[in-house]
């Protein structure tokens, strides 16, 4: 995955690639490619996302390709 701080905190909080896809209303084909990095994500889909699903976290911190603490 292309963003590890947004993997971990998927995992912490017990969220799958569908509940991303559902937040972004596509397929989970689609959200798999945008956390992969297969296809790029817009900064209104990464808002949306953290709108969503992680509120308290940081766009910077979500999205972030190197890992931090």
């Amino acid at each position: 995955m292309l963003y590890p701080n947004l993997s971990a905190e998927m995992s912490r909080m017990g969220y799958s690639v569908a509940d991303l896809a559902a937040a972004w209303e596509t397929t989970d084909r689609t959200a798999r490619n945008r956390i992969n990095g297969t296809t790029d994500i817009t900064f209104a889909q990464c808002k949306k996302l953290r709108d969503a699903l992680f509120v308290d976290m940081s766009l910077d911190y979500l999205f972030d390709t190197e890992p931090r603490p």
